[in-house]
């Protein structure tokens, strides 16, 4: 059986989701909130799985671990500094919460590839500089960006020299939901619904170290 690389797994839900009118995290498709979908994806890959938010315990009626960002108002470069300093020395995975289309194989090549560099993105005619491996090493060039006001992942990515996933796959299957159109548009596709997220519990005795609690 093959055993997938475990490590801690960071959902950013703290925008203005000013596009969408209302908490993009909580929209509904397929009768699950979107940032259960994306969470449903990165479960199998997750050593513990925690969202990113303006306020604390705002997802905890979904079973999810929040948060605070630390930075509110900085976009996903605040996030991504927050997750970072909360994670203990190594790579993270972030995502996230307003995708639709992501599942754990559309990963794989990501996380399974040698890791060479800091951070790693999969790459098509640009970054996609969520759902990416950053390393918890980068946190001092993040602080820094982010007193500048520099906040576009992308070119932090080109500036620390990340190293590229083919991300044709990717860019092809996984949706950005940015407003009430993109989301209508998804469910007009009849894309295939990711089986929802499912809440499991942590055994901190079991045999299996990927039982956790969200």
């Amino acid at each position: 059986m093959k055993v997938r690389p475990l490590l801690p797994v960071y959902i950013l839900a703290g925008g203005r989701a000013s596009r969408f009118g209302s908490d993009k995290a909580r929209a509904l498709y397929q009768q699950q909130p979107l940032l259960c979908h994306g969470a449903a994806a990165a479960e199998p890959w997750a050593v513990s799985l925690t969202v990113i938010a303006d306020q604390a315990d705002k997802y905890a009626d979904l079973g999810f671990s929040t948060l605070v960002d630390q930075t509110p108002g900085a976009g996903p470069m605040g996030g991504l500094a927050t997750a970072l300093a909360d994670a203990p020395p190594g790579y993270i995975l972030v995502g996230s919460c307003d995708v639709l289309g992501l599942t754990p194989s559309l990963l794989e090549p990501l996380l399974e590839a040698p890791r060479e560099a800091l951070a790693l993105a999969f790459y098509t005619q640009h970054w996609h500089p969520l759902w990416a491996l950053y390393h918890t090493a980068l946190l001092p060039q993040v602080a820094a960006r982010l007193q500048r006001g520099e906040g576009a992942l992308w070119r932090l990515l080109e500036a620390v020299g990340a190293q590229a996933i083919e991300g044709s796959q990717f860019a092809r299957c996984v949706h950005p939901i940015n407003t009430p159109h993109d989301l209508a548009r998804f469910e007009a596709s009849q894309g295939e619904p990711l089986g929802g997220h499912k809440r499991l519990k942590e055994q901190r005795d079991g045999p299996d170290p990927r039982k956790l609690r969200f």
